[in-house]
């Protein structure tokens, strides 16, 4: 048995010596339920949608409705007002008409928020490092958007758009004590009770 094992340890050290366990790393996805594969998508979505004439029910058209309460938020005017006057320096005259419209309605004014992401995360390195928790890195790539409506007598009075077309992040973390790293007091205190 002892050589069995001796030839696994052996046989696994050459694969990942040799790049081979690599494709055994985690892949993940980070996905928000939304019609669109791609920012360009989302944004000419969002381009077509006119202040003053874009009705309520033409946004359920554009994929923008708040049929899909995954990735909307339902908002008030006190949100708008946090949100656009975080001061008391800045005038509610300064205020584009439609934020005004919405904040003078109040509970007539409608406000949704939406939040997509489409994120594809994929581990790469070293598989031992990985396994055994000495080292893991990780590389993020996607796209994501927030999109931001008020609706006054069913008509879109203010849109807002902000987003990032290219997500690409990488993240290291080193534990020189690999599964140990965690082991600390709290690991300890935690076995003896």
């Amino acid at each position: 048995m002892p050589r069995r094992f001796a030839a696994f340890v052996i046989l696994i050290s050459s694969l990942a010596m040799s790049g081979c366990l690599s494709s055994l790393l985690p892949r993940g996805k980070s996905l928000t339920a939304a019609p669109w594969d791609s920012y360009d998508q989302a944004y000419a979505a969002f381009a077509r949608i006119e202040v003053g004439v874009t009705t309520e029910a033409e946004l359920e058209t554009l994929e923008f409705g708040d049929d899909n309460p995954t990735n909307v938020r339902v908002l008030n005017y006190t949100d708008v007002i946090t949100r656009f006057i975080p001061s008391p320096a800045i005038a509610k005259e300064d205020l584009d008409p439609g934020i005004l419209r919405c904040i003078e309605a109040r509970n007539a004014c409608k406000v949704f928020e939406y939040d997509v992401r489409k994120l594809d995360k994929k581990r790469y390195g070293n598989f031992l490092l990985d396994f055994f928790y000495f080292e893991r890195n990780e590389e993020v790539r996607g796209w994501s958007v927030n999109a931001l409506f008020l609706i006054l007598d069913e008509v879109v009075v203010y849109k807002l758009w902000k987003g990032q077309p290219n997500i690409l992040e990488y993240h290291h973390e080193r534990n020189p004590l690999g599964p140990l790293q965690g082991a600390g007091p709290t690991r300890v205190q935690d076995a003896m009770f």
